[in-house]
């Protein structure tokens, strides 16, 4: 499997480089910063143990915000979950109501076929068997 440009690939190797780049950019500027050593070495601990702090305050609010995130989305899945149920109920009772209307007037136009065959009956057999006043079998002995 190829990877081309049009697609997403991971980038985390890209965010890894960055931070070194700039750990290594910090350090290279403070040793050509001019300082002496001590007050070097005081700057870059003090500069690590600033980055720490904030890296555990970062971690723990990325943490609070997960969860809180999380109990969001699981309100709104479960609201829209609702309102797709009601949906869905509500679909059901008109399809039936349809259904129940459809079924009525199906009923009723048979009713009226059958009451009309049923009163012209006659008359059709009569037309069926019968041509000009004479029997289709007589005609068809002639």
């Amino acid at each position: 499997m190829t990877n081309s440009p049009d697609k997403n690939t991971d980038d985390g190797g890209f965010w890894a480089g960055l931070l070194v780049g700039g750990i290594l950019g910090t350090v290279t500027g403070l040793f050509l910063g001019g300082d002496d050593k001590n007050k070097l070495k005081k700057k870059l601990k003090d500069t690590a143990f600033n980055w720490w702090e904030n890296i555990g305050d970062f971690t723990e609010s990325v943490k609070e915000k997960a969860i809180d995130l999380k109990d969001e989305t699981a309100e709104e899945a479960e609201e829209a979950r609702q309102k797709t149920q009601e949906a869905v109920l509500i679909a059901q009772k008109k399809i039936e109501a349809i259904a129940n209307s459809a079924q009525q007037a199906v009923n009723e136009q048979v009713a009226e076929v059958t009451k009309t065959v049923g009163n012209n009956s006659g008359s059709l057999r009569k037309k069926f068997f019968f041509h000009k006043g004479r029997s289709l079998q007589k005609q068809a002995n002639l």
